[in-house]
């Protein structure tokens, strides 16, 4: 595995070198580290890292959350690693944006989206309404495997 997604993660930045070969731009909260894999590649070596398969974290968001596209993909529920999608998933060169990030720290101004961890200003092209609503689903489908594991550890005392 070439990176590992952790709470100091914020964004998965697609970029072409000057090969033209897909790479990332991983923004964490101190440093940019960039790395010699797609986005789509480091999203599926985290969730077999997790214990799943990107196919299937994808399909069981789509069956809690019925109806929506461009699912989060929850690699942890107990530590909220939850990461957006401000494409279609199935693109190599998707961005992911960490839902800690988004939800805290990702600012509006002049119609666009922002965050600056203190060495770049990080820039996504998305619209403000479509960021809220996917935060709206991470935070969705995080309530829902939280509740689950709750109910269980229960039925299990």
């Amino acid at each position: 595995m070439e990176y590992t997604i952790y709470k100091e993660t914020i964004a998965i930045k697609p970029y072409y070198n000057s090969f033209g070969f897909l790479y990332s731009t991983v923004y964490e909260e101190n440093q940019i580290v960039y790395v010699s894999a797609s986005p789509k590649k480091i999203m599926k070596d985290n969730c077999w890292f997790h214990g799943g398969t990107f196919e299937g974290t994808t399909l069981n968001a789509k069956r809690i959350m019925r109806g929506n596209r461009l699912m989060p993909i929850c690699l942890s529920a107990e530590y909220q690693l939850c990461m957006l999608p401000l494409t279609s998933p199935e693109k190599e060169n998707c961005t992911w944006v960490s839902y800690l990030h988004a939800r805290d720290h990702f600012q509006i101004c002049e119609g666009k989206v922002s965050y600056n961890p203190g060495y770049e200003n990080i820039e996504l092209n998305v619209t403000p309404a479509i960021l809220s609503n996917r935060i709206k689903h991470a935070s969705q489908l995080l309530m829902t495997y939280l509740h689950r594991n709750e109910k269980f550890h229960l039925l299990n005392k």
